[in-house]
């Protein structure tokens, strides 16, 4: 989960065309990690509590799931419980601050997570290797959604889940991107539909009232 999707900052838009999303500024650009403990611990278990997320994600002892976009890993740990020692979790984030510590935080705790550089579109996993996948309030950002989807494909086994959270345009919040960089759920189903995914119908579709939950599968 990206900063931007928790902490409501000053975004820096780059230019974008019909259909692209806003871009905003990265935690790469940012030189004071310390920015990331900025974030509001109870907002954030407010708008993304775990239960819903894990019963999306219907993780089994000894699957390998992928947290892309981990940032410092609000979620990675709940997910390194569900699946076990024998199970596996790629905590993958673009941020060198935010690996470095997860990286510290995991090595005392959860010898099943290893921490990589990646993102939505470019993800270091082989094919067919991800019986689960979740994007945690990183969808807004991702510049190219085609390629997201098209890599989640890739990664995820036949069956495997690709689970979806992130805010709702109709929903005013403190927390979050403003409401020209939230992405309804539908047009996100729409685009994933074109890029060969297909719904888990009997799902949520929100977590709670800021934030939709949208369940997809690889066929």
């Amino acid at each position: 989960m990206r900063l931007e999707g928790v902490a409501r900052l000053a975004p820096e838009e780059t230019g974008h065309g019909p259909g692209q999303h806003h871009q905003h500024k990265h935690w790469d650009d940012w030189d004071n990690y310390e920015r990331l403990q900025h974030l509001l611990e109870r907002e954030r278990q407010e708008h993304f509590p775990h239960a819903p997320i894990l019963q999306a994600l219907a993780l089994t002892e000894g699957a390998k799931v992928a947290d892309v976009g981990a940032g410092s890993g609000y979620l990675t740990g709940a997910l390194a419980m569900a699946v076990g020692r024998a199970g596996q979790v790629f905590a993958i984030d673009p941020a060198a601050a935010a690996r470095q510590h997860l990286k510290e935080r995991a090595a005392s705790a959860f010898s099943q997570v290893r921490v990589m550089e990646g993102r939505c579109e470019s993800q270091p996993v082989g094919d067919a290797v991800l019986d689960r996948e979740v994007w945690l309030a990183v969808y807004h950002e991702i510049g190219k959604p085609e390629d997201a989807f098209a890599e989640a494909r890739r990664v995820l086994k036949p069956g495997g889940r690709l689970v979806i959270v992130d805010f709702d345009p109709e929903a005013i919040e403190v927390m979050g991107p403003p409401p020209e960089a939230r992405i309804s759920r539908a047009r996100v189903l729409e685009t994933a539909r074109g890029e060969g995914l297909r719904e888990v119908s009997d799902t949520p579709h929100r977590v709670s009232a800021a934030c939709w939950l949208l369940v997809l599968e690889r066929p």
